[in-house]
């Protein structure tokens, strides 16, 4: 439930025997995820994106709730969130900014988080993934991420750019 632009009902990898099922997608299919493609492929003649000229943008305020900015950390062993949307809220039940991933995610799920993450750093193309989070026959999420290489202020590091697009919110 959400009131007030705050997330009541969380959905938190601890409290339940849930199961994630990511399945690798050539290119997003919702809304957002392919406005923020279209943003990433338009800027990537220009070196790609930046913080702090690319990014935060106007044209991007209707999904700035859906983006999180990761750091990778220890040679990507670990990625620290910079700055995290309320869209994550729902999948951490907490406000994950400041955070490393090895801190909020469910360790049957780090692996494959720090994967996706990785490969979007080391490739420097889009990463996407259909998402499908189960508990028994009960879905409880359905969601795309999209993952793309970007430039830390100045230009100079690469950091990571997630995303997060529900497709079972109104």
């Amino acid at each position: 439930m959400q009131v007030l632009g705050l997330v009541w009902e969380n959905l938190v990898h601890s409290g339940r025997p849930l199961r994630e099922f990511r399945t690798p997608i050539v290119e997003p299919t919702h809304f957002g995820a392919r406005l923020l493609l279209e943003h990433w492929w338009d800027r990537q003649p220009r070196g790609g994106i930046v913080m702090g000229r690319d990014l935060p943008l106007r044209s991007l305020g209707c999904i700035l709730r859906n983006l999180a900015i990761y750091e990778p950390l220890d040679g990507g062993r670990d990625y620290r969130v910079r700055l995290a949307g309320g869209a994550f809220m729902r999948l951490f039940a907490q406000e994950i900014s400041g955070l490393r991933i090895s801190q909020f995610v469910a360790s049957n799920c780090i692996d494959e988080h720090r994967e996706e993450l990785s490969d979007a750093y080391e490739a420097g193309a889009p990463i996407a993934h259909s998402v499908r989070i189960m508990c028994g026959e009960k879905t409880y999420a359905e969601f795309e991420t999209l993952h793309l290489r970007i430039l830390a202020p100045r230009g100079v590091t690469a950091w990571v750019l997630g995303s997060v697009f529900f497709s079972d919110w109104a």
